[in-house]
C-alpha cells in the first residue's frame, strides 16, 4: 500500500484521504520496525548475559571480532599506502589537526549589524543561581544509557548520585531554551521546538513542485556549510553571543563547556572520597590479565 501510494504521488497529487492513509501507514511501519529492533536487541542482551561473562567460545569470539573491527592495518595517506604504526599516527595527527583547525582569513566586524538581542532581565535569569529542582530535571530528562561528557559516565550513574553532582551543560541548555525564541527567526527550521531539519528540505521540494506545476522560472540558491561545527572559531562564537546581548558570565560558562574536556586530579580524588572508592590508573591487573594494555602484548 505504501509503495503504491508513493508511486501514485509521484505522478499525480494524492487526495486528502490518500495522504492521511500514507502517513498512518508509514507511522505503523516505523512502529513495527522499532518493535522488531527492540526484540532483536533484547535477544542479543540475553545471550550476552548468559555467555558473555564466561570463558566461552562466544566470549572469545566477541573479543576477536571487536579486535578485528578496531584494528587498523594500513591507511592511505597523501595518495600512498602507509602500514607502519609511526607513519599512521603521524598521518592521523596531521589530518585531524587540519580538519579541526579554524580557517584563517579576514576577521569581519559584526558591530554594524542589527542582531536580535536578549534583554538584561533575560541575562539575569540565565546567570542566576541554579536551583536543586533544575539540576534534577536536567538529569532525569536524559536517557539512562547516555553519557553527557567524554568520561563515559552515564546518566544512570548521575541519577544514582545526583545530589552530589552538578550537570552544567544540561542546566545551561534548559535555561537557554527559554530565551532562544527572542534571537532565532521564526522562518528557520533549526533550534525551534516542534520543527526538524528535514522540514526545510520538504518545503524546498514543495516549492520546486509548485514552480513546475505552474510553469514558472525559479532560481534555487544552495549554501553548503559543510562540517561547520568541526572548524568553527570559538572566538567568533563568543563574538556572536556578545552581539546577541549575552552577558560576560554566560559567555564564560559556555566557553567552559567547550574548552574543558578534562577533570583535575584533585576533583577525581575528592569524588573518590565521597563515593568511597579508589583512584586507579590504566593499565591495571584484574584476574591475572592487564586491563587497558596494548592487546598485541597479551
Amino acid at each position: 500500500m505504501i509503495r503504491r501510494l508513493e508511486v501514485k504521488g509521484e505522478q499525480v497529487d494524492l487526495s486528502e484521504t490518500e495522504t492521511t492513509a500514507l502517513r498512518e501507514s508509514n507511522a505503523k511501519l516505523f512502529r513495527l520496525a522499532s518493535l522488531h529492533n527492540n526484540i532483536l536487541h533484547q535477544r542479543s542482551r540475553q545471550r550476552w548475559l548468559k555467555e558473555g561473562d564466561a570463558n566461552s567460545k562466544f566470549f572469545h569470539g566477541c573479543i576477536n571480532r571487536r579486535r578485528s573491527t578496531n584494528d587498523i592495518i594500513n591507511l592511505e595517506i597523501d595518495g600512498r599506502r602507509e602500514s607502519s604504526v609511526k607513519g599512521m599516527k603521524e598521518g592521523i595527527y596531521r589530518h585531524l589537526e587540519e580538519h579541526f583547525r579554524a580557517k584563517g582569513g579576514t576577521v569581519l566586524s559584526l558591530k554594524s549589524f542589527d542582531f536580535k538581542k536578549i534583554s538584561n532581565v533575560d541575562n539575569l535569569f540565565l546567570v542566576s543561581e541554579f536551583k536543586e529542582e533544575e539540576i534534577k530535571e536536567a538529569v532525569w530528562d536524559c536517557e539512562d544509557s547516555k553519557s553527557p561528557g567524554p568520561d563515559g559516565v552515564t546518566f544512570d550513574f548521575l541519577k544514582e548520585f545526583w545530589e552530589k553532582i552538578k550537570v552544567l551543560s544540561m542546566l545551561l541548555a534548559n535555561r537557554l531554551r527559554l530565551v532562544l525564541e527572542k534571537i532565532i527567526s521564526k522562518n528557520q527550521t533549526a533550534f525551534i521546538k516542534g520543527r526538524q531539519m528535514l522540514d526545510g528540505v520538504l518545503i524546498a521540494n514543495e516549492m520546486v513542485e509548485e514552480a513546475k506545476r505552474r510553469g514558472k522560472e525559479t532560481i534555487l540558491f544552495k549554501v553548503d556549510f559543510g562540517k561547520a561545527y568541526d572548524s568553527v572559531n570559538w572566538n567568533y562564537l563568543e563574538e556572536m553571543m556578545k552581539c546577541m546581548g549575552f552577558c560576560d558570565q554566560w559567555r564564560r560558562w559556555i566557553a567552559e563547556c567547550l574548552n574543558s574536556a578534562s577533570v583535575p586530579v584533585m576533583w577525581v580524588r575528592e569524588a573518590a572520597k565521597v563515593l568511597n572508592c579508589k583512584v586507579g590508573v590504566i593499565p591495571f591487573i584484574y584476574l591475572g590479565l592487564p586491563i587497558g594494555a596494548n592487546p598485541r602484548r597479551l
